[in-house]
């Protein structure tokens, strides 16, 4: 199947069969119970009067250790969109999309210096900012 030819999603199930294959195997990063959740979606755009896009919202979410409590429980990261006709590459590559988001995000949580997580993903923009303005400029 070339190219031009690659197969795309026009379903719901369609797209869940698709995302039954992606996995996440065993690795140094803790995080296992990975799932992609599914939500239909439909968006109106301002260049396309009068056409819809319709699709999912597809997210991954996972088991880990609560920041806070450190007990066990899901999480799950951010939604992004899929539309109907989709190809698969472009499914898969939205996955890996979601899955590096989460990794990503879980190590900024967990990685500390002095005991302070430098570079916690939770910080408004004004608390990002402070080290900024603590230097005097605006």
């Amino acid at each position: 199947m070339t190219p031009a030819q690659e197969r795309t999603v026009s379903t719901e199930h369609d797209l869940r069969a698709l995302l039954n294959e992606v996995r996440l195997g065993p690795s140094g990063v803790t995080l296992d119970g990975w799932l992609w959740e599914v939500v239909p979606a439909s968006f109106g755009f301002l260049e396309l009067p009068g056409r819809e896009t319709r699709g999912w919202m597809v997210r991954a979410s996972f088991l880990r250790p609560d920041r806070e409590t450190n007990e066990r429980g899901r999480g799950a990261g951010r939604w992004e969109f899929i539309a109907e006709g989709a190809t698969e590459s472009a499914v898969v590559k939205t996955c890996w999309l979601l899955a590096e988001l989460v990794v990503r995000h879980e190590l900024m949580e967990a990685f500390t210096f002095r005991d302070a997580r430098v570079f916690d993903p939770h910080h408004t923009v004004d608390e990002l900012s402070m080290p900024h303005r603590a230097r005097g400029r605006s």
